[in-house]
This record gives structure tokens, C-alpha cells and sequence, in this order.
């Protein structure tokens, strides 16, 4: 029995950590989206090959995340294609 309290705490902790980097990364990647008043946001700036991909891999894992933000009325997307850069329009 305490097995299983022990895999229950372990498995909620796990939950806990995994939306609040959720919350966490998407709310900064939308501020900065909101400053240049653009919908789509980051979850790491793409700066090089690496970080596009970190961004990618940060969509698909956090894809469950989006879709309830986007239910519960998010105007904010991430960026499908990293290859876009957030930039005031002149």
C-alpha cells in the first residue's frame, strides 16, 4: 500500500511540474507576442537551428496544454513554423 502512495505523490508531482512550466513558458512567450500585438508566441525565442527545435519539441509536448488554453478562450497560438520571427511592423 505504500507503494502506491509513494507512485500516486511521485505521479502528481510529475503533473504539478508539467503544467506549470506550461503556464510559466507560454505566459512569457505571450507577453512578448502582446508587446508587438501579434497572436502568435514562442515558447523559446528561435534563434538558431537548436532553439527552433527546442520550440517545436515545446508544442507537442505541451499540445494537451494548448488546446484546453485555447478552449478556455486563449487568443494566443505558437508559432506552427519557428522559422518566423516576432518583429514590430514597420
Amino acid at each position: 500500500m505504500e507503494i502506491n502512495r509513494w507512485i500516486g505523490g511521485v505521479l502528481v508531482a510529475c503533473l504539478f511540474s508539467y503544467i506549470s512550466t506550461y503556464i510559466v513558458m507560454s505566459r512569457l512567450g505571450m507577453q512578448r507576442a502582446a508587446a508587438i500585438d501579434s497572436e502568435v508566441y514562442f515558447f523559446v525565442e528561435p534563434k538558431n537551428a537548436s532553439a527552433e527545435q527546442r520550440h517545436l519539441v515545446c508544442c507537442d509536448l505541451f499540445a494537451p496544454c494548448i488546446t484546453i488554453d485555447r478552449w478556455l478562450g486563449s487568443r494566443f497560438i505558437p508559432a506552427a513554423c519557428p522559422r518566423l520571427r516576432l518583429s514590430r511592423a514597420g
